[in-house]
């Protein structure tokens, strides 16, 4: 029998499941052969601290032995039927003869499958949850497989985790359904939840309400509530205060813009990147001499690189340059090196060699040449002033 003591992931010995254990997609073999599979159990938006007792009875149902053979059994049958001739449509058996191993018998399924996780959903059907084997494959390396199943029936397989076939096979409204869950989701209210006293645990859904909380209040604009909780020490000044501050500055919100710059987020790279795509320098000026660090980002997440695309898209268009000259000349002035390079040796100049267009790829590099031989000019003037006036 299983006993839940307040974790919503755990490992679950499902002996029958040690067949698919294949080394080629699991990491810890050792556990697999033994049958232990980790098991999530998404929990329903409630105060119940225990899951739902069609989601319990879906875990006592895959404990039992004969329970696991059938579902094994249908699993071969359904990746015979279904899932080969699915794959077979795009990713030939011809090229890839490996990922289309003859299924005989279940313990062919280990040369198919490497389960490495359970998930039990938040809807069930006669008493029972829906649940997805989380597996990885041969027929995809990159996403694995998710296959659904209902008791002992499998419903869907894919690497999505829409809820379409599940509707279909309880009866219901997929539309409907999906509509209903995303309003409950969108609409849940700015507050803080309490352990229940059972295990003094939050359920998973109450840890994201608690860290949505400072996000929530920003939405309704309760910014008073918003600064009262950081001073009060309800939830941590930062990341919170930096993330706030670059969505403010992204939807225009001047007046909480300026309350949180007045608190100086501590990770600026995000709120810069955003004031400078709105050409916003009274708020990059400010940062900056809060201390942000124009060069902590190099390469690809450097400014500069990023500004050289907005200016070739806009070659590209036909369009005005004026504005992305002039914030590469403000980069360049407020001390960004544009040389500095990755680990892989690239510098934010290399958003130019990954341009196809042979013509772009010349006017961009022309445009940015003159920025940097204007910029060089200067601070070489500037070099002479100053040792001119050295005593």
């Amino acid at each position: 029998m299983f006993e839940f003591n307040g974790e919503w992931e755990f490992d679950l010995q499902l002996e029958e499941f040690k067949i698919l254990n294949n080394s080629e997609y699991i990491d810890d073999v050792s556990n697999a052969s033994q049958g232990f599979v980790k098991v999530e159990i998404f929990d329903e938006f409630n105060a119940n601290p225990d899951p739902e007792e069609y989601q319990l009875n879906a875990i006592h149902y895959l404990l039992d032995k004969q329970n696991q053979a059938r579902i094994l059994y249908n699993l071969l049958i359904y990746s015979r039927e279904i899932i080969y001739p699915h794959y077979k449509e795009f990713m030939w058996e011809s090229e890839y003869p490996e990922c289309y191993p003859k299924l005989n018998t279940i313990v062919d399924l280990n040369k198919l499958y490497g389960i490495y996780q359970i998930s039990i959903k938040r809807i069930g059907h006669l008493d029972h949850a829906y649940y997805i084997f989380n597996c990885n494959s041969c027929l995809d390396y990159e996403h694995g497989i998710t296959i659904t199943l209902h008791k002992d029936e499998v419903i869907d397989h894919g690497e999505n985790w829409e809820d379409k076939k599940v509707c279909e096979h309880k009866g219901i409204d997929y539309s409907t359904y999906s509509k209903q869950a995303t309003k409950a989701y969108n609409h849940r209210e700015a507050v803080l939840t309490e352990p229940h006293p059972k295990y003094g645990k939050l359920k998973p859904w109450q840890k994201n309400q608690n860290d949505r909380y400072p996000f929530e209040l920003y939405r309704t604009n309760k910014m008073d509530e918003f600064i009262q909780a950081i001073d009060n020490g309800v939830f941590p000044s930062e990341p919170v205060t930096s993330r706030i501050t670059e969505l403010s500055i992204i939807h225009g919100k001047e007046p909480v813009t300026q309350l949180l710059l007045a608190r100086k987020p501590k990770y600026a790279y995000a709120a810069f990147k955003e004031a400078l795509k709105k050409d916003r320098f009274d708020i990059t000026d400010m940062l900056l001499e809060q201390g942000y660090a124009i060069n902590e980002q190099r390469a690809q997440r450097s400014h500069f690189y990023e500004t050289i695309g907005f200016l070739s898209k806009a070659i590209s268009n036909e369009e005005n340059i004026n504005v992305y000259k002039i914030r590469l000349k403000y980069l360049l002035a407020n001390g960004l090196d544009p040389y500095l390079e990755d680990n892989f040796s690239r510098n934010a100049l290399y958003r130019i060699d990954r341009i196809n267009d042979k013509k772009l790829k010349e006017q961009v590099n022309n445009e940015v040449k003159k920025i940097l031989v204007y910029n060089s000019t200067i601070m070489d003037k500037l070099i002479r002033f100053f040792k001119k006036k050295k005593p």
